[in-house]
């Protein structure tokens, strides 16, 4: 018996296929799945395609072990790899596969086309977002706290007693405290304060420039756009890298911010002398190192001094396989957890 998990967003999507002990068997990746980003069309052909792909890889010949991308190459044996993909997606309706999650956004309400995608009666499918995967894969629990920090960034919290919260997640235009398009804009706005002689000189400027092609921060205006400013993000790392004051406090305040929002999901949930509890930093920008992570975990522990900051356990296709075994009456056995995290790192 398996069960399929499924993580999708606005630009890309997983799906991964376990057993019920949680051993990963594979992993397929594809282009985005939201239909409010991609389409209700392109939404569930990504998701047919990422489904099957997933379950052609863990019915292939080759051992179980590692996760194995959509756009890799084709493993030896392929036909019979694709025969037993395709006797595993008829007998999803015959009960091998005992259940789907489907974490993606904007899925509710599109039931009947969600089971044509995945080869299951509706009954075997649950639909949840994005946010919970990325919750309890980086926890492994019910209870605590997730901030994440990437191009946006979110923090979504549970208390033991099942409350939830959450803070962020806004986009581009009305701000997301902590991401890495609020690093850009920052580092965009201390160029400009330094051309204008309001701000001190920054390394910023001519990193600005460099990655714009512009030859002067005037010409930012015209070159800076909203779909281009968030890469900019690896340009204040490399400045402040170099030294530069200006760009070591934007990456600072930015680590504050997000904690200051994580902190006031906690208070919310009445969890900021809770007697401990653990808060996972995940997405793209923790990867930055110290200058953003010491910062946010230093504000964290002022605010909340019960709080234990951790690395996240699983990625967010770990979270989408557990709600699928929690379907199936699994617990989360530290065992369980251990096999998920040893099978996807593989």
């Amino acid at each position: 018996m398996y069960v399929i998990g499924v993580d999708g967003g606005g630009t890309k999507t997983a799906a991964a296929v376990s057993d019920l002990a949680g051993n990963v068997l594979a992993v397929a990746q594809g282009p985005g799945s939201n239909p409010n980003f991609v389409g209700r069309d392109g939404a569930f052909g990504t998701l047919r395609a990422v489904i099957a792909e997933a379950l052609e890889r863990a019915g292939a010949p080759e051992p179980a072990g590692g996760a194995a991308g959509l756009a890799g190459p084709e493993p030896s044996g392929g036909e019979r790899s694709r025969e037993d993909g395709e006797r595993l997606v008829r007998s999803a309706a015959a009960g091998e596969i005992r259940h789907a999650a489907l974490c993606v956004p904007g899925l509710r309400g599109c039931e009947r086309e969600a089971a044509e995608a995945s080869g299951l009666p509706p009954e075997r499918l649950s639909f949840d977002s994005d946010v919970r995967s990325t919750f309890y894969g980086a926890l492994g629990r019910e209870s605590g706290l997730v901030a994440l920090a990437g191009t946006g960034s979110f923090v979504f919290g549970a208390n033991a007693e099942g409350a939830e919260a959450r803070a962020g997640g806004w986009g581009p235009v009305i701000g997301d405290d902590g991401s890495g398009q609020m690093i850009a804009v920052q580092a965009l706005r201390a160029v400009g304060l330094a051309f204008d002689g309001r701000g001190p000189a920054t390394a910023l400027t001519q990193h600005a420039l460099r990655y714009y092609g512009v030859r002067d921060a005037h010409a930012l205006k015209s070159a800076v756009r909203l779909d281009n400013v968030s890469k900019l993000t690896y340009a204040v790392c490399e400045a402040a890298d170099e030294g530069d004051a200006v760009a070591a406090a934007i990456l600072a305040e930015a680590g504050r911010a997000l904690a200051d929002m994580a902190a006031d999901v906690a208070a919310r949930l009445g969890m900021t002398d809770d007697g401990g509890w653990e808060a996972a930093l995940t997405g793209g920008l923790p990867r930055i190192g110290e200058r953003y992570v010491r910062p946010f975990a230093e504000r964290l522990a002022e605010r909340c001094p019960s709080a234990r900051v951790v690395p996240p356990l699983l990625p967010p296709i770990g979270g989408a396989l557990l709600l699928a075994l929690r379907a199936c009456g699994v617990p989360w056995s530290p065992a369980l957890l251990e096999r998920l995290h040893t099978s996807l790192e593989a």
